[in-house]
């Protein structure tokens, strides 16, 4: 069981919100990886340019190494392998590569590579061995395990650490004019590049609620626009009732609710012809009982009188004296199921419950007392604490109602059984109780009680002339009366039948 239902327009509005959730985390990850690799190829095609011999050198002569050339900065060694190229523009800094400074410099065997001026990370070239071979021999490798691949005449990328910052290191081959190989390293920081990517982060989440609370409005606006036509069509789904079923569903447009709202229509036209045709032929029946009921009345009524006057009549033979008994017993009992059948005709054409008058109630009692087939030896007691307590309905069908209760109550309540009748007030209603001491109802016939031909007992109502129409009769006197009827038993306790019925005018306004 359901603790609680969602509506479609929330559950419509959840979907999108989660649909758009993964949507936008998906492509915040794509950028966020698609960014950080461009970044990053682009750093390492900077590497890559930075680490290339920019020009050769002198050429290589025999003898005794010369001295420092021309225009060297004072203090550098004579015959020093690297040597500082002076700046050719007049006033202008060190040349620059990339994002850090990079000056001109000249390795070994005569070939140029950018160094640093200024820089953290300057360019490294290294032997075979490992020793290094530029101009900052103190350094040790920043990438060890890359220093060995690229001896090996692979160039290598890595990223690793360097006093808790991230670095990114080319470890990459050359061959000097000697024919020998060294290997250059270079690095370059990667913290601007981490900021960077860490304000990309914080700008993707930030966006990322932006854009469900966008989505959810958006969404909301979208749903209602979407579910307005089934509102309108539960609107007027819901003005069509069972009593007209001419009314038809809009169709609006071409789209998937327009063939909805025809096919419902077409349904409603075959349930209207449906309903049509069977309340055509429910009047034909109604009108047909109540025909057969006049045209039965009468005869029914003379072959009852006649059967009365034989009886009254001595000197008659014991034989012909039980058959004309059989003949007017059966009379009055098919006489009582054409007053059935008339009073239904007239419930079902809704005359019940006309000219109505105010009733003691404590007279409407004793003839419906009076009215019953009371069975020897079981007695009633009536109980009406306000004596001048009143009804107000149509006589007739009131001592009609009752006196069908009494005569279920007597039916099944054996001789030495009790039958007590409660009347009372409470409220704005007239609370009536007839409690028996019979065989009781058992609980699976209860709900069926007051149905058209249902008998409790098909054969005992049958052997004393039940028709099983007499508590559908006092259902449709109660409702036609604006009250409600209820039963409740037990077996081998009895039945209590609980009558409510609006109270008289002038006791109201007292």
């Amino acid at each position: 069981m359901k603790l609680f239902a969602i509506s479609l327009r929330t559950r419509l509005m959840l979907w999108n919100m989660i649909t758009l959730s993964i949507l936008l985390g998906g492509l915040g990850v794509i950028m966020r990886i698609t960014a950080a690799s461009s970044i990053l190829a682009s750093i390492d095609r900077q590497l890559m340019m930075q680490s290339h011999p920019m020009m050769p050198g002198p050429p290589m002569m025999s003898g005794p190494p010369p001295g420092p050339p021309p225009g060297s900065p004072p203090g550098s060694p004579p015959g020093s392998p690297f040597q500082t190229t002076p700046n050719t523009g007049a006033g202008e800094p060190p040349p620059r590569s990339g994002f850090m400074g990079r000056g001109t410099m000249m390795g070994g065997g005569g070939m140029r590579f950018r160094a640093g001026s200024g820089a953290r990370f300057h360019p490294q070239m290294y032997d075979q061995q490992g020793q290094p071979m530029g101009p900052f021999p103190a350094e040790k490798p920043w990438d060890t395990a890359g220093l060995a691949q690229a001896e090996k005449g692979a160039a290598v990328f890595s990223t690793i650490q360097i006093d808790g910052e991230p670095v990114r290191v080319l470890s990459k081959p050359i061959y000097l004019r000697d024919g020998s190989m060294a290997v250059i390293q270079d690095a370059y920081s990667l913290s601007d590049v981490k900021r960077a990517e860490g304000g990309m982060d914080r700008a993707l989440l930030a966006l990322i609620p932006i854009g469900l609370l966008t989505a959810g409005f958006g969404g909301a606006l979208l749903t209602n626009r979407v579910l307005n036509p089934v509102r309108r069509l539960t609107y007027s789904a819901g003005k069509i009732g069972i009593q007209d079923l001419s009314e038809r569903l809009p169709v609006t447009g071409d789209d998937e609710f327009a063939t909805l709202s025809r096919t419902f229509n077409d349904m409603l036209s075959r349930l209207q012809q449906a309903f049509n045709r069977q309340e055509q032929v429910l009047s034909e029946q109604r009108r047909f009982t109540a025909d057969a009921s006049h045209e039965l009345k009468t005869p029914l009524t003379v072959v009852q009188g006649n059967a009365g006057l034989l009886l009254s009549q001595g000197g008659m033979p014991i034989e012909q004296r039980r058959a004309i008994e059989d003949i007017h017993e059966a009379a009055g009992n098919m006489s009582q199921l054409v007053q059935d059948l008339l009073i239904l005709a007239r419930s079902d054409e809704g005359r019940l419950g006309q000219e109505r008058i105010v009733l003691s109630v404590q007279e409407l009692l004793s003839r419906s007392v009076s009215a019953a087939r009371r069975k020897e030896g079981a007695k009633v007691q009536i109980e009406i604490p306000e004596a001048s307590l009143s009804a107000h309905g149509n006589e007739r069908e009131l001592v009609r109602l009752f006196s069908n209760i009494l005569d279920n109550a007597f039916r099944h309540t054996p001789s030495d059984g009790s039958i007590r009748v409660i009347a009372f007030r409470t409220g704005r209603a007239l609370h009536f109780e007839v409690q028996d001491s019979g065989s009781g109802i058992a609980p699976e016939h209860l709900p069926h009680l007051g149905e058209r031909f249902y008998r409790v007992d098909a054969s005992r109502a049958r052997q004393q002339g039940g028709t099983g129409l007499g508590l559908a009769i006092c259902r449709s006197i109660v409702q036609a009366h604006g009250g409600s009827i209820r039963y409740a038993s037990k077996l081998g306790e009895g039945t209590t039948v609980t009558v409510e019925l609006p109270i008289a005018s002038q006791q109201n306004e007292t």
